[in-house]
């Protein structure tokens, strides 16, 4: 009789060492979830603010191209292209972003954020193009003002060389 009470103390404990380990388990797991569930709303949170920089961004830099083509629509009667060029200038001095490199050339950077900007750059024409615009948009890409700075080599392979020699 003796033997059949020390076997089932045995088990007893087995078995609530084995629910303590699933009980254990499941609340890691379940931690485990809730802070990769919260990671993956902060990177969504972060991507959706960078995707509506970029937007407001490219919204502004189409309201400034907006204006160039009223310039250029308003200038359309004049005949000489020094003049024409000269005009559309002079319209779009008071656009601080606006820049001429030439008389037929300008670029314009709207900043989407504090270490990026959408740079457009167009090309005007007197006589219109084939699809009946005058002016040609060259580029319309985002860019950088980040300045990666190195913080300071590693040297990695400079001490293996000193031992080995």
């Amino acid at each position: 009789m003796k033997q059949k009470s020390k076997h089932m103390i045995i088990s007893t404990g087995v078995t609530s060492m084995v629910l303590i380990f699933v009980l254990l388990c499941m609340l890691i797991f379940s931690v485990l979830s809730f802070v990769s569930a919260n990671a993956n709303r902060k990177l969504s949170r972060k991507y959706a603010d960078h995707i509506t920089s970029y937007h407001h961004a490219e919204n502004a830099a189409n309201d400034i191209l907006l204006q160039v083509i009223q310039s250029i629509n308003r200038n359309l009667s004049v005949s000489d292209p020094d003049t024409f060029y000269q005009n559309i200038q002079d319209d779009l001095k008071q656009i601080d972003s606006v820049s001429f490199s030439d008389k037929n050339h300008l670029t314009y950077k709207v900043y989407s954020n504090e270490q990026q900007h959408l740079n457009v750059s167009l090309t005007l024409s007197f006589s219109p193009l084939k699809n009946g615009t005058h002016y040609t948009i060259t580029s319309w890409n985002i860019n950088s003002d980040y300045n990666w700075k190195e913080d300071r080599p590693l040297p990695l392979l400079k001490d293996t060389l000193e031992d080995l020699s």
